[in-house]
């Protein structure tokens, strides 16, 4: 494949590296006025002597071969100037050039190629070297491009990893670790080497411009503390990281991937607090992890442990339970004014519309108040005052 080689030039000038049997053309130059062409190039092979060949392929005004002409020449180790003289032929409106190397083992270089109208070959031009500069699949081989002789398609390093696309518009160059681009749409964006969005000057999708990035930080080293917007981690949603001296503060959009959207901070990596767009709500104690006051979608909330052992619960229905730490029931407000106290194995107190009701311990004795009036039981034995 021809290569740009920049260790063998001719005075100044880069030479471009053919393979044996390989070819590189020209662009299209306009001929429609001219009787005849004058093809010139520096030729040299390094190994001994070699051969080549110039090729002038004419073309009609739709771009269709006319015919091909062509000339060979003989090659040395030392620079020498070859040069070509073609007739125009009837028809032929444009033309490009070629070189080839007919060599079948050896390599050859060549440079500062040119074209030019007439017989005889001038004196070396960088301007008319660039208007039929040479072109092979790595990109161009020229010496000075100008403005309007530049049509469409990609400007590219030699390495691709910097280049300017005339069709979108759009330049990009490419680091090790970031990627730059520039366009119309979007006048500055900062990729990282995965090809994720860091930061830059972007048009919303409202077609205002906004300056937007990812990391926001008071020094270079980032040591005064920083804060970054996107995913603070990979599936725990979009939102604001801080961290400053060790210590960290989130604010999450997006809970865990959950279909029910929802916002979430974190402080020092441990969930504090979420709010979720059905409108419930949750506080976490300092160790994280269980949740300590919920309020339910529903109207209910609830009060629990640090081990998420609900121990007071409200619910929208003016029922509420305070529980002791192994769940049981130790006080119940029920529907229609039902009231229970408990301790950990019986109920010693409840009220209904029916009367009040307190026993003891072993449940044999009570004292009490229904429609009737005030009693005592003894004994399992029911007795009115």
């Amino acid at each position: 494949m021809a290569t740009v080689d920049t260790a063998v030039r001719f005075n100044k000038f880069n030479s471009l590296k053919l393979e044996h049997g390989e070819t590189s053309w020209s662009q299209k130059f306009e001929v429609g006025l001219y009787s005849a062409v004058t093809v010139q190039a520096q030729v040299l092979c390094l190994d001994g002597a070699a051969s080549g060949q110039c090729i002038m392929r004419w073309l009609d005004e739709d771009g269709k071969k006319v015919i091909d002409s062509t000339d060979g020449f003989s090659i040395t180790n030392k620079w020498a100037k070859k040069t070509a003289t073609f007739e125009v032929p009837e028809g032929a409106v444009k033309c490009i050039f070629a070189l080839k190397n007919t060599d079948s083992t050896k390599e050859i270089n060549v440079a500062c190629a040119m074209a030019e109208a007439g017989e005889i070959a001038s004196a070396f031009d960088p301007s008319l070297a660039s208007q039929v500069s040479l072109l092979n699949a790595q990109g161009l081989y020229t010496g000075i491009v100008s403005a309007n002789q530049v049509i469409a398609g990609i400007l590219q390093s030699l390495d691709g990893k910097a280049y300017f696309d005339l069709e979108k518009p759009e330049i990009v160059m490419q680091g090790k670790d970031a990627t730059w681009k520039a366009s119309p749409d979007n006048p500055l964006r900062l990729e990282d080497g995965e090809g994720e969005f860091i930061g830059g000057l972007v048009r919303l999708p409202d077609g205002r411009m906004a300056v937007i990035t990812s990391v926001l930080g008071s020094a270079e080293d980032l040591d005064g503390g920083f804060a970054y917007i996107g995913k603070a981690e990979e599936t725990r949603g979009a939102g604001i990281h801080f961290e400053r001296e060790g210590h960290s503060f989130s604010l999450r959009d997006g809970l865990y991937g959950l279909k029910a959207g929802g916002f979430a901070i974190y402080i020092d990596g441990l969930r504090r607090a979420e709010w979720f767009e059905t409108g419930a709500f949750t506080i976490y104690g300092l160790e994280g992890g269980q949740g300590r006051l919920q309020l339910l979608a529903s109207g209910s909330t609830s009060i629990s442990d640090a081990e998420g052992q609900n121990r007071l619960q409200i619910f929208a229905d003016d029922v509420m339970s305070v529980k002791d730490g192994s769940g049981k029931d130790r006080l119940q407000l029920v529907q229609d004014g039902q009231a229970y106290i408990s301790d950990t194995i019986n109920i010693r107190y409840w009220q209904d519309s029916s009367g009040t009701f307190i026993q003891s311990p072993d449940l044999r004795n009570a004292i009490g108040a229904d429609n009737t009036g005030p009693y005592y039981i003894k004994n399992n034995v029911k007795t009115y005052f």
